[in-house]
């Protein structure tokens, strides 16, 4: 018995290790893919986001996953399509709906840029729902005098301008100037 228990202690240690060694590399892979993105270097992108996603999913680090995974929608699209960047985020926000308050930055930021992509295909409708989703969601973790709410109404502003409803856009943009206003102070560029 006493050999099983130093054998199990041991395998402990072992698989910590390899958790610990796979979760820098995931780290790092996550910080090259952004290295690259700013460069604009957007297919060696996705492939260290992929690689960082993965380890992440494995290990359950969800917060870090969704961001992969929505970093990973985000670049998909400046190549490819925003409708295939659309169902990747969509489908990290399905996968990690059970393991990541709906209160979260990042689940925010992944409605926010799902709302962002829809806009780019002028469905303004879908576009100002997830919009409204990350609003909400910001407004419920930092409250209404924050730079991310002042920056949710300013784009729902633009939506319903591209709509033509300037009484509403006009509204939505008044509130995203106050907030920036006590934010950034009169005179700030935002």
């Amino acid at each position: 018995i006493n050999v099983f228990i130093v054998i199990m202690f041991f395998s402990q240690i072992v698989i910590a290790q390899n958790i610990q060694i796979d979760t820098i590399q995931a780290n790092n892979d996550f910080e090259k893919a952004q290295e690259l993105y700013s460069n604009k270097n957007y297919d060696s992108t996705l492939i260290y986001y992929n690689s960082a996603s993965i380890i992440y999913e494995k290990y359950g680090l969800w917060e870090k996953y969704l961001e992969s995974e929505r970093n990973y929608g985000v670049t998909y699209s400046k190549i490819h399509s925003n409708d295939s960047a659309i169902k990747i985020i969509k489908h990290a926000l399905f996968k990690t709906q059970n393991y990541i308050d709906k209160n979260n930055v990042f689940i925010a930021k992944a409605y926010y840029s799902i709302g962002v992509r829809y806009m780019y295909e002028n469905q303004l409708d879908s576009s100002l729902s997830y919009y409204y989703e990350a609003l909400q969601i910001r407004k419920n973790i930092y409250g209404e005098k924050h730079k991310d709410v002042a920056q949710s109404y300013h784009n729902i502003g633009n939506i319903y301008r591209y709509k033509s409803n300037y009484d509403k856009a006009l509204v939505y943009h008044t509130k995203a100037l106050g907030i920036r206003k006590d934010v950034f102070g009169e005179k700030h560029y935002k």
